[in-house]
């Protein structure tokens, strides 16, 4: 790997452009002490119904806020637990913050080492890799106990997991081996992701009873079965380099490729590959909240989000793929240290910052950050990124905040008559004005509307990644041939379309169905 190292005002290094990977630029600094691093078809029996074009169509707004994080340290990672609190890594200031799910209060745990990727695990404990001595460190918040083992062979800590079993995983930026820890026996496994080229990954992945790694040294995705021993790999394109790696709903693998700027997509099952580039972007690390992919961009201070329901995949390829069989060597692991850490609690102070969005299109949203003329070397400098119910989190390393992006959603609700009775004729549909329209939000007060001249009434404002139903009550004269409600979470780009007939009454009331439905 070559490195090319710019000096520039205040003695800052900085990587030349492509030469130097993030992590690498990471470990410079530490070496030199300096990083800082529809439900179906219904027909009412009643008599007098509907058939109407019912829409509702869902989209979302972002609001961001910033925390202060500590001025003299340098953040990285942020990990949300199953519970929703989040967990930074400052390295720079050897400390750990616990923000509670609702942003409101924040633990700040202080003498955790070089800590590197602290995450929770199942059962409440937080672990990370200490950098210094290449240990493997644990903290039990309850008793504010820190407790570290030495890891023999390390070089490189840098990403941690923590599997289905509650075992603790390590990688290692520049080196083949990775480890295992089971904290219930205290075995320590190494394992060697390439038989033959060495490797390294950033950082790792438990899924669903599977190890990934992004393997940059030999430009593949790794997984590992640890109860079969056997590596299963796919071969990227010369000059891929995994960083940020993120699991889909769907058993699909996701990662940020900071050497080919692009975010792609492993489908395991086809051996199949799908890439979306990033025009003018490097993404970094990643975060998938359900629906849409997150990723921080170190280089050019920006984050942004791609929605693959959207977006053109440019390329759709089938890889190259192989096997082989490893047998860890597992040894007891010596505990080098227990020490008790301090801690300061507090409640967050959130501001209102300006993010100019550069990019709102095919799938595609960009943010730029803020420069802050009061840091020195203002720009920002993103890395650690993660999703937790319906908000984003990220991490500016350079400026030592934390963002929060909250999504707020609109839900349009369309009313139309079809005239004809006949769903598969379009042109012959009018709004209806004046249709009340209910809408029930999980932990909120149900409301009510009425439909405007263009038959559309809208809510505003409302919290993404609620359960909603939003429903109609029959009237007089209508037969509903599509549901009268429709149930789903608040997410982005939702659009659901319900179609309905007034129907004829003549002078002796007789009630007379469109041709359709006789």
């Amino acid at each position: 790997m070559v490195f090319g190292i710019t000096p520039t005002g205040g003695g800052r290094l900085h990587s030349a452009p492509r030469l130097c990977f993030p992590g690498e630029k990471r470990y410079n600094r530490f070496m030199n002490t300096y990083r800082k691093l529809l439900p179906p078809l219904v027909i009412s029996t009643v008599l007098l119904a509907v058939l109407l074009a019912y829409a509702a169509a869902v989209r979302a707004d972002l609001t961001f806020s910033e925390m202060a994080l500590n001025p003299d340290g340098g953040a990285y990672e942020i990990n949300a637990a199953p519970n929703g609190t989040l967990w930074v890594s400052d390295y720079g200031a050897e400390e750990i913050w616990a923000i509670s799910p609702s942003g409101e209060t924040y633990t700040v745990y202080t003498g955790t080492g070089s800590v590197s990727d602290a995450r929770q695990a199942p059962d409440g404990t937080v672990w990370w890799a200490e950098l210094t001595g290449d240990n493997l460190a644990q903290l039990d918040p309850t008793t504010l106990e820190m407790t570290t083992w030495e890891v023999p062979g390390a070089t490189s800590l840098i990403g941690t997991a923590v599997d289905d079993l509650g075992r603790v995983w390590l990688s290692q930026r520049s080196a083949p081996e990775f480890f295992s820890f089971d904290p219930g026996t205290d075995e320590l496994c190494t394992y060697t992701m390439s038989e033959e080229n060495g490797g390294g990954s950033e950082y790792l992945l438990a899924q669903g009873g599977w190890i990934w790694l992004g393997d940059r040294i030999n430009h593949r995705i790794t997984r590992l079965d640890p109860d079969a021993g056997e590596f299963t790999y796919w071969q990227l394109e010369s000059g891929s380099q995994p960083l940020g790696l993120a699991a889909g709903t769907d058993g699909s693998v996701w990662w940020a490729d900071y050497g080919l700027d692009y975010i792609a997509q492993l489908r395991p099952d086809q051996n199949q590959q799908f890439i979306y580039h990033l025009e003018g972007g490097t993404p970094a690390m990643l975060a998938h909240d359900g629906a849409t992919l997150w990723f921080s961009d170190y280089d050019h201070g920006s984050f942004g989000r791609l929605d693959p329901g959207t977006a053109a995949a440019v390329d759709t390829s089938t890889l190259i793929t192989g096997t082989f069989t490893w047998t860890p060597e597992c040894t007891q692991a010596i505990r080098l240290m227990s020490a008790t850490l301090t801690t300061t609690t507090g409640t967050a102070e959130w501001g209102s910052p300006h993010y100019t969005q550069t990019v709102n299109e095919n799938g595609w949203q960009i943010y730029q950050l803020p420069d802050d003329p009061n840091v020195p070397y203002d720009s920002p400098d993103p890395w650690g990124i993660a999703a937790s119910g319906s908000d984003v989190w990220l991490v500016d390393n350079n400026r030592q905040v934390l963002s929060r992006i909250q999504s707020e959603v609109s839900l349009t609700a369309c009313k139309l008559e079809d005239a004809d009775g006949d769903p598969g004729t379009t042109g012959d549909r009018s709004p209806v004005e004046g249709w009340t329209i209910n809408l029930d939000i999980e932990g909120a007060d149900p409301t009510s509307k009425s439909t405007g001249a263009d038959g559309c009434t809208t809510w505003e404002g409302l919290e993404a990644g609620k359960n909603y139903e939003v429903w109609e009550a029959m009237q007089d004269g209508w037969e509903a041939l599509t549901p009268l409600s429709y149930t789903d979470t608040l997410v982005m780009d939702a659009e659901h379309t319900f179609i309905n007939h007034q129907l004829e009454v003549d002078e002796d009331m007789h009630i007379y169905l469109p041709a359709i439905l006789r």
